[in-house]
């Protein structure tokens, strides 16, 4: 079951990237008054680091308890194959290769991470008897994810099946998706509004400690703040105050 409304009678895990859309998410449902519960998968690939720093940091910020869940293994795995998308939201994969992976071993199929995402949310939640994950998917997400709602709800149906234990057994998997009218500029106007330090999100595909400027997440993240005509307080490795510090 995928829900956009804000139904607030139980607790509800939220998947964490350390990207604007699920900050933004967590701020949303914050306001409504969510009690919630964090997860962050960490890939262990070049982002993890920078992701999970931002994650913390606004788990921290908005009292939330953040689960750190461990999917090294398949980081690896999927990195050399050249399978690994971007887990902020929906998932969107960058049009350019990630840096550390050579051209001849890039495959032409870029299988989604996105349901690691989603499956660790759904066990934490089912095991602490909350059975809603909140996701940062947002409107740009569903072109190139335009199954995503399917998905989920197709997903909803079958997980409650596998459980065996008397408290959770049968019982609906609710997905709640605040994020979803909003496109990436309309949701930095509305993180605007929050008062979110959008600074401290992080995007960039890179993993270095500032945002390169230049990948194809940081090109989207520059043109969704010059929409919303919003200033941008992004540290961009060219950006001019940062190199005439380096000067």
């Amino acid at each position: 079951m995928v829900k956009n409304d804000m139904n607030k009678n139980k607790e509800t895990v939220i998947l964490l990237s350390g990207g604007i859309d699920s900050i933004v998410a967590a701020y949303l449902l914050k306001e409504q008054g969510f009690g919630l519960i964090g997860v962050y998968v960490d890939l262990g690939i070049q982002t993890s680091k920078r992701e999970k720093a931002s994650a913390l940091y606004f788990s921290n910020l908005l009292r939330i308890p953040l689960n750190v869940v461990s999917y090294q293994g398949v980081g690896e795995i999927v990195s050399s194959l050249g399978n690994v998308g971007q887990l902020d939201g929906g998932d969107i994969l960058d049009p350019e290769p990630w840096p550390d992976i050579k051209a001849e071993n890039e495959s032409k199929n870029r299988v989604s991470a996105f349901y690691n995402t989603v499956s660790s949310g759904i066990y934490i939640s089912r095991a602490l008897d909350v059975c809603k994950v909140a996701i940062g998917i947002i409107k740009d997400d569903l072109q190139h994810r335009p199954n995503i709602e399917k998905f989920l709800s197709l997903y909803a149906d079958a997980v409650k099946a596998l459980d065996t234990n008397d408290s959770s057994e049968g019982k609906t998997q609710e997905f709640i998706l605040p994020c979803l009218n909003f496109d990436k500029s309309s949701l930095i106007k509305e993180a605007d509004r929050l008062k979110v330090q959008l600074d401290a999100t992080y995007s960039c595909i890179q993993g270095r400690t500032l945002h390169c400027g230049v990948c194809g997440s940081c090109k989207s993240r520059k043109e969704a703040f010059k929409e919303a005509d919003i200033e941008d307080p992004t540290w961009y490795e060219a950006s001019p105050n940062v190199a005439s510090r380096c000067n």
